[in-house]
């Protein structure tokens, strides 16, 4: 009796793996390397993520350094009509990324003054040239920059 239930076990298993490999395609390739070829229909592109560094090797810099960057404030920022808040710093603090290519983006104010004032930084920010990028591992990256402006003299003299 265990003969016979030992023999069509066996025979149940052969019948089944026979079946498993009858439903299983043969793939030629017409290639004669052995790699199977790639369907055009996928396109897959792995996108990585950009990193902003906060402290990288080599900051970023305004053409001609710390002191243009200064001149060029002076020169182009205006003194909003609106008054000065007398019990704050008239100071505005805002940050960038400073991208590969030396292009300013995503500007935010870190610390707002008046409405009127934080949209000057933000207008003078956007007229700014490109910046020398930031460099880490003698690689160009993306790192951020944080810049006060004060609003007092000499930029409040010339007003809007």
């Amino acid at each position: 009796m265990k003969r016979i239930t030992l023999i069509s076990l066996f025979i149940s298993l052969i019948v089944s793996l026979s079946l498993l490999n009858a439903q299983v395609p043969k793939i030629s390739y017409n290639s004669t390397e052995d790699t199977p070829p790639v369907p055009n229909s996928i396109n897959v592109k792995e996108e990585i993520p950009q990193i902003v560094f906060a402290d990288p090797e080599y900051f970023p810099e305004y053409p001609g350094g710390e002191k243009a960057l200064s001149l060029f404030i002076e020169k182009n920022a205006q003194c909003p009509k609106d008054s000065l808040p007398k019990d704050k710093i008239p100071l505005v603090i805002c940050r960038f990324a400073v991208e590969k290519d030396g292009s300013i983006t995503q500007l935010s104010i870190l610390q707002k003054l008046a409405p009127a004032f934080d949209q000057e930084v933000i207008r003078i920010i956007k007229l700014m040239p490109k910046w020398k990028p930031a460099k880490h591992n003698g690689v160009l990256i993306i790192s951020w920059y944080t810049l006060p402006i004060r609003f007092d003299k000499p930029i409040c003299k010339k007003i809007k």
